[in-house]
């Protein structure tokens, strides 16, 4: 007789094989998932406790920045102006302050009011073009440096030699464009091109030897020796104007004459200091 093969009878009170096997298995998975469970857990625990100590100093939580959290108090103004010394970490209106009278000077900076690693690096260039003891801090000392009038403390040898030679090139010279141009050929060699003062700008903000300096027109009376003032151009005026001051309240450029006006210069300029 041949062989059935197919599903088996089963008799009253057994279980199919398949049915057991299931039934093994679900009562297994759950207790091989809760080993599996215990045995990781201390590890992941750890992994989290190690990358949360890794946290930089400006992560955000919540939407604050940690070092928000625990920065210092804010310094006045006032504060500032009674003595108080600034260092790298200070905020507040003090710094605000400060970065605006760096700015001044010619030393770039963003007003953040947070006294941060760039402003240091400007605070100490500052110090060095004046002669101060290179801190990095604003004390007394550099806060008084930096209520001067831009560039008054950056008078040089260099800066007066380049007056010198405009005033000697002046009687020779067929306009301001000329007087300039000779005077900054014979102190720091040929580097101006094109033929118009208003070009010469972009080049001397390129030069090492030169820093732009942000003046308000009534300091243009202190400008020091040597300092070139680039006018903006006019309808009265196509190719703007340019000058070097002689550090006496006069400039010199198509003749010697007192420094702009007021109302003259109204009309815009760009002022660079000989470092």
């Amino acid at each position: 007789m041949p062989r059935l093969i197919g599903p088996q009878p089963t008799r009253a009170g057994t279980v199919p094989n398949d049915a057991r096997t299931t039934s093994h298995r679900s009562d297994s998975t759950p207790a091989t998932l809760d080993h599996e469970r215990d045995r990781l857990l201390p590890t992941l625990r750890g992994r989290r406790a190690r990358t949360e100590t890794r946290l930089p100093a400006n992560h955000r939580v919540g939407g604050l920045s940690l070092r928000r959290l625990s920065r210092r108090p804010t310094v006045s103004k006032e504060a500032l102006e009674e003595g108080k010394t600034l260092s790298r970490g200070d905020r507040g209106p003090a710094i605000s302050h400060t970065q605006a009278l760096l700015l001044k000077h010619g030393f770039r900076v963003g007003r953040s009011g947070y006294f941060g690693k760039r402003t240091e690096l400007k605070v100490m260039a500052f110090q060095k073009a004046n002669g101060l003891e290179e801190t990095g801090k604003v004390n007394p000392e550099t806060f008084a440096a930096l209520q001067k009038p831009a560039g008054g403390l950056l008078a040089n040898l260099r800066g007066t030699s380049l007056a010198q030679a405009a005033t000697a090139i002046l009687s020779t010279s067929r306009s301001a464009f000329d007087t300039v141009v000779g005077a900054l050929d014979r102190t720091f060699g040929e580097f101006i091109y094109g033929d118009a003062p208003y070009m010469v700008s972009r080049q001397l903000s390129q030069h090492p030897d030169f820093r732009e300096v942000e003046v308000p027109p009534t300091d243009l009376k202190d400008l020091p020796p040597g300092a070139v003032v680039v006018w903006n151009r006019s309808l009265e005026s196509p190719d703007g104007d340019i000058s070097i001051a002689l550090g006496d309240g006069r400039e010199v450029g198509s003749d010697i004459k007192e420094l702009r006006s007021l109302a003259e210069a109204a009309i815009g300029y760009r002022t660079f200091i000989v470092t």
